[in-house]
């Protein structure tokens, strides 16, 4: 009976240390396995994870996957005929060196000229005050449109001589009397005569005008005025002779008398 009850409490104790044991190994392996966990990802490296082969011993395909070349598209070819550009004949172009002619009546008698045979031109040129001032006139055949309003360049022995019509107003442009007006200190006419070695070969009165004529140094002006003093501007004609073209003196001042200002008229 003794050894009985002793064997009973001695069983008992075998069994509570056993659970003890047991109770001590679970509470203690999770805190275990939390901390080989973290030591792994702290201390493994990106291409070591990559390399890590599963746990369970599943095999992975570590075959390398080779890129596919895409091959390139097939060039067309497309056959494309331009529009036939339409048969357009171009208007023909303008000739710079044509004279003007705004069709003003030429006159039914022509200057004579000896020197040369004469064409009719007109034209007009503005003002400051932007009114039309029209000028009929003739001119040599052959001759060209110069480089300013109103100037034309006849064929000649020299290439500057050359022939311009144009109105003006010396000053004020407004009705006065214009050959005291040309013929003041401050006048075109004065400042045209000038001083030093220089020839006057006309300088005359034409009642409704003036001309004057001057030599200096183998070159030959001709500078006529006409006017109407009820007019705020004059007609005036402009002639350059050089040397070799001088003989056509007085066939030019035939030339600017001819000249018809269409607001004298």
């Amino acid at each position: 009976m003794r050894r009985r009850s002793f064997a009973v409490p001695a069983l008992g104790f075998a069994l509570l240390a056993a659970s003890c044991s047991s109770a001590s190994q679970e509470a203690e392996g999770p805190a275990i396995t939390v901390a080989r966990i973290e030591t792994t990802l702290m201390s493994d490296t990106p291409d070591e994870l990559a390399n890590t082969e599963p746990a369970d011993g599943t095999d992975v395909d570590d075959t390398v996957v080779e890129p596919v070349e895409e091959e390139p598209a097939e060039e067309v070819e497309l056959d494309v005929t331009p529009d036939e550009e339409p048969d357009v004949t171009p208007d023909e172009e303008p000739d710079d060196g044509a004279l003007p002619s705004i069709g003003i009546p030429e006159p039914a008698t022509k200057p004579d000229t000896a020197a040369f045979d004469t064409v009719w031109i007109s034209f007009e040129v503005d003002d400051i005050f932007d009114e039309e001032h029209i000028i009929g006139a003739f001119v040599p055949v052959g001759s060209t449109v110069g480089v300013f309003d109103g100037e034309f360049e006849p064929p000649s022995a020299h290439p500057f001589t050359s022939i311009s019509f144009e109105n003006g107003c010396d000053g004020v442009c407004a009705p006065k009397d214009w050959e005291e007006a040309l013929n003041s200190p401050e006048g075109r006419l004065n400042r045209s005569r000038g001083t030093g070695d220089r020839s006057i070969l006309r300088d005359e009165s034409l009642g409704d005008g003036w001309i004057l004529v001057i030599e200096l140094d183998g070159l030959t002006t001709i500078d006529l005025f006409r006017w109407n003093d009820d007019v705020d501007f004059h007609f005036h004609c402009d002639v350059d002779l050089y040397e070799e073209d001088q003989s056509m003196l007085d066939d030019y001042i035939k030339l600017c008398e001819a000249a018809e200002p269409q607001w004298l008229q």
